[in-house]
């Protein structure tokens, strides 16, 4: 059972990093071109954009541009929550509600799924994958669910393709 359950853990792990990732490589939509572009130029390919930048307050619009978010469950709930240690303690930051095509910061009671990250890999959920493995390997990632592991993997079994992201 504790198997299955890591294994549950790891895959909406997979379908959250996964939507990150695919994010990370999509272009930011205010990037100007590094070079101009006309009809009189030889140049017709090495245009160069800026990536996006992941902050605390853009981090929902991001994943919610992701394409894992439309892979959860019309009726599943995942609560991201970010801390820090700065204080020698550990001090719970922001939280964001994530839904269906949603991400909203705020809380929610009773959640399939609690989430937490140290909120120093804000900056690098753009490469969400590499982000969660790195917070992962240094204990700074955790898992929660109230759902039995057989109630879990079936609700989530939309989102298996993501396992990759995790080594699975």
């Amino acid at each position: 059972m504790r198997k299955s359950l890591r294994y549950l853990i790891f895959i909406i792990i997979i379908a959250v990093v996964a939507g990150i990732v695919i994010g990370a490589n999509l272009l930011d939509k205010n990037s100007k071109p590094a070079i101009n572009l006309n009809s009189n130029s030889p140049v017709t390919a090495n245009v160069v954009y800026e990536p996006v930048k992941l902050t605390k307050d853009n981090l929902p619009g991001f994943l919610q541009s992701q394409a894992l978010i439309n892979d959860i469950p019309k009726n599943g709930v995942i609560l991201l929550k970010l801390y820090n240690f700065d204080s020698g303690s550990r001090i719970w930051e922001e939280n964001y509600v994530i839904e269906k095509a949603s991400v909203k910061k705020g809380s929610v009671d009773n959640p399939d799924v609690i989430l937490s990250i140290h909120s120093k890999y804000v900056s690098e959920l753009g490469d969400f994958c590499n982000a969660i493995k790195t917070a992962r390997a240094n204990g700074d990632f955790g898992f929660e669910s109230g759902m039995s592991e057989a109630a879990l993997l079936w609700k989530y079994k939309g989102m298996m393709k993501y396992k990759n992201c995790f080594g699975l």
